[in-house]
C-alpha cells in the first residue's frame, strides 16, 4: 500500500499513524505465498486468472474476452454471433490515429453507442454498448459469421500515427470468415460517417477535446456453453 508522509502526522504516512489492529493481526497470523493460477511458467491473462479464482481449468475452458466486454455491458449473446471488444478512437483527416481511447472519453459515451448500433448490413444487425470510458462492445448478429477475424485496433505499442489495423479473416479458405472480416469492415466505415457528426464529438471538439470519431476492434470470440460455477466449485 503506497503513500505520503504527512507534515501533520509527524512525518508519518497516514498508514504508519493509523490504528491498524485488524491488519496487524493479519500481518501477525496470515500466510503469505505464490500461486500458479494457470500452470508454472504461464503468466495468466484476465480471463485465464478469473476462470482459476473462480474454479475452472483455465486450460480446459476458456472464453474470448470480446464476448465477456459484451457480457459485461449488459449486451445478449446468441449462438453463432461474433463479439469484440473495442475503444471509442480519434483519427485525424487522413484516418491515421491520433488516440486509441479518444481522450480517454467519458461524457455522452452513451450517446455516441446510440448513434451507432442497430446498424443492418447484409442480412446481419451490429449493436454497440458503451462501457468504461473508452471502452466499447460490438456484436455482430446473423447467419454466417465466425470469430476467425483480426480486429482494427494494433494495440498499445507504436499505435499513434499509422492507420487502423486492416480487419483481415484468418482463414482465407473459410466463406464465414471472409463474411465476418468484410462486414466489420464496412461498419467500422460506416461508424466514422456518423460519429464525425454527432453532436457530442463537435462540442468536444469545439472544447479542444479529442473526438471519438472512430471504433477499434480486437479480441472477438463467439458463445458457447459454459458450465456453470456452482458445477466445478460446489457454490
Amino acid at each position: 500500500m503506497g503513500d505520503r508522509p504527512v507534515f501533520e502526522l509527524d512525518h508519518k504516512t497516514p498508514l504508519q499513524a493509523a490504528n491498524l489492529p485488524v491488519i496487524n493481526q493479519l500481518a501477525k497470523e496470515g500466510q503469505c505465498g505464490t500461486a500458479d493460477p494457470v500452470k508454472p511458467g504461464i503468466v495468466a491473462s484476465t480471463v485465464s486468472g478469473t476462470l482459476a479464482i473462480l474454479g475452472y481449468d483455465p486450460l480446459e475452458k476458456t472464453v474470448a474476452r470480446g464476448v465477456v466486454e459484451a457480457l459485461g455491458c449488459g449486451m445478449k449473446i446468441n449462438i453463432g454471433d461474433v463479439a469484440f471488444r473495442g475503444n471509442w478512437a480519434t483519427l485525424d483527416e487522413k484516418g491515421l490515429i491520433v488516440d486509441r481511447r479518444a481522450g480517454r472519453i467519458r461524457e455522452g459515451i452513451n450517446e455516441l453507442a446510440l448513434s451507432i448500433t442497430g446498424q443492418k448490413i447484409d442480412n446481419v444487425r451490429i449493436d454497440v454498448a458503451a462501457g468504461t470510458e473508452h471502452r466499447i462492445a460490438v456484436v455482430i448478429r446473423g447467419p454466417g459469421l465466425q470469430d476467425c477475424v483480426s480486429g482494427s485496433d494494433p494495440g498499445d505499442r507504436f499505435h499513434s500515427g499509422i492507420i487502423p489495423r486492416p480487419i483481415k479473416p484468418l482463414n482465407k479458405n473459410n466463406p464465414k470468415c471472409l463474411r465476418t472480416a468484410d462486414l466489420l469492415n464496412l461498419f467500422e466505415l460506416k461508424a466514422r460517417e456518423i460519429l464525425a457528426k454527432h453532436p457530442v464529438n463537435l462540442k468536444r471538439v469545439s472544447k479542444n477535446l479529442l473526438p471519438a470519431n472512430a471504433i477499434l476492434t480486437r479480441e472477438p470470440g463467439q458463445s458457447h456453453y459454459f458450465p456453470k460455477i456452482k458445477r466445478p466449485s460446489g457454490m
